[in-house]
């Protein structure tokens, strides 16, 4: 019992050491979104300004601007 707890302990260890290693920092994870959203749908010659108007007029009600 006392082995198997041992070696399920190290595998799991080294597992997330393995994930974590890949994972993205969170910054870059931020500027890649903000990246993507930026090109896709606020560059749209349709979507881009409907869904600015959305959020300058949601701001405007909440106050924020």
């Amino acid at each position: 019992m006392r082995r198997y707890l041992i070696v399920n302990g190290v595998s799991t260890a080294v597992m997330y050491a393995g994930v974590w290693a890949f994972v993205p920092s969170v910054t870059s994870l931020t500027q890649t979104l903000n990246q993507t959203w930026d090109t896709y749908v606020m560059g749209d010659t349709i979507l881009g300004p409907v869904l600015y108007r959305m959020i300058t007029v949601g701001a405007s009600l909440l106050g924020a601007g």
